[in-house]
């Protein structure tokens, strides 16, 4: 960096930078792929067994090592075609969970309306923008490669950062939940960074989720909400704004709701420039 940040803004990337990563586990469009996918043919033949058998059980692993989507997904369908005594190859097990976990992250697209969002923050030499990430390990290239399309330019958190990057924190690579202490702790001491004198996180939260994520429950929406602002004010010594990027208007496929998600863009712009005006350092 050019200078010390002193100002800080966090971008959640599923559900409010990427609204269709969310949307890709609605339930008419999630059967058609664990059809399409081959997961089918292990009993994965609904949305609940989708969520108990594979997701639930193994997010926390998922979500804070670096075995990856790919890897937890063979593990699972392995363990469900032997309690079935189905003789499936493991080439063939592999397929199927390439299959529907490429599918998930074609499905993760960045909205090119948070370009403008992010440039607002990179263009501040004494700003910080982090895309904040609870993941698994393939989503940290598949994030850097969405920034690329936008034009711009990424870097995980861990690594040394340039003017005018992105940092992309993702659970899986600091091995520790976003809300905690010791995520934002590892990222800290990465970057060099001290003191702050402000921070502004732009959030759902989890609370786009679809409902039969166990991510998406309310009262798991609520203190994951106050745990990161306690976190974020304790370890960098600074006051703490938020936006909660919550969507409650319209279906998915719904003008309304496409509607709804563009407007709250705009006011999430309109709070990240708030945040970039306050305690603004000399020039």
């Amino acid at each position: 960096m050019v200078r010390q940040p002193t100002r800080m803004v966090v971008l959640d990337f599923s559900g409010t930078l990427s609204l269709s990563a969310t949307e890709y586990g609605r339930a008419e469009h999630l059967l058609r792929k664990l059809e399409e996918s081959g997961l089918c043919r292990f009993g994965l033949d609904s949305v609940e067994r989708f969520w108990t058998e594979v997701v639930n059980p193994t997010w926390q692993e998922g979500s804070t090592t670096a075995k990856g989507y790919r890897q937890l997904l063979f593990e699972q369908l392995s363990r469900l075609s032997a309690s079935r005594s189905e003789k499936v190859s493991k080439a063939e097990i592999e397929a199927c969970a390439a299959r529907f976990v490429d599918g998930y992250f074609q499905h993760s697209t960045i909205a090119p309306q948070w370009r403008v969002v992010i440039e607002d923050i990179v263009r501040e030499a004494d700003a910080l923008a982090v895309v904040a990430s609870d993941h698994y390990a393939e989503a940290t290239s598949h994030i850097l490669r969405q920034l690329e399309v936008l034009g711009l330019e990424g870097v995980p958190a861990l690594r040394a950062l340039s003017p005018g990057q992105v940092l992309v924190a993702n659970s899986a690579d600091l091995g520790h939940p976003k809300a905690s202490r010791q995520f934002w702790e590892r990222l800290q001491r990465a970057q060099g960074i001290g003191a702050l004198q402000v921070i502004g996180i732009v959030d759902d939260f989890g609370f786009n989720e679809q409902p039969e994520d166990a991510y998406a429950a309310a009262e798991k929406v609520r203190a994951r909400q106050e745990q990161l602002m306690a976190v974020l004010a304790s370890v960098f010594s600074a006051p703490v704004r938020v936006f909660p990027f919550r969507l409650e208007v319209g279906a998915v496929g719904d003008p309304l709701r496409t509607e709804a998600y563009l407007r709250l863009i705009e006011q999430a712009r309109r709070f990240v420039r708030q945040v970039l005006a306050e305690n603004r350092g000399p020039e």
